[in-house]
């Protein structure tokens, strides 16, 4: 079963990587690169940046965001480098601060989408391996 929860740990990376660049959660970049998985007894786990749940669920208003993420944030986003990127970073910050974010809720439970979206995959894969896991104990 190692090996189907190997396979399922690409796929649920792979879907949350598509939902992100569907949901347009994924301007740098970084977020997605640092998905990963880790395979456990009764499992698998999909991990990513510490700000990942940020990501994933919003940030609620009151949050102090990290300026230094904001600021690759809008070079990436908007291509504003420089002092003008810190300061539309600044009010970004302030805005986030004020409201949270993002506005449209349309946009979060990036998980829960991805796992929507990899099932009909990952029961292929569960049933694939129990069906070779039977055959062999039979055999």
């Amino acid at each position: 079963m190692s090996n189907a929860r190997d396979q399922i740990g690409r796929e649920l990376v792979e879907a949350v990587r598509a939902t992100m660049q569907t949901l347009g959660r994924n301007a740098t970049g970084r977020a997605s690169d640092s998905l990963r998985y880790e395979v456990r007894i009764d499992g698998v786990d999909v991990f990513g940046v510490d700000y990942f749940e940020q990501i994933d669920k919003g940030t609620p208003a009151g949050t102090v965001v990290d300026l230094s993420n904001l600021v690759e944030w809008v070079a990436a986003k908007f291509g504003e480098r420089g002092r003008r990127g810190v300061r539309i970073a600044y009010r970004v910050r302030q805005n986030i601060y004020e409201r949270g974010a993002p506005s449209d809720p349309s946009k979060l439970d990036v998980l829960d989408k991805s796992y929507n979206a990899a099932l009909p995959s990952i029961r292929q894969l569960v049933d694939r391996d129990i069906l070779r896991l039977t055959d062999s104990t039979l055999a």
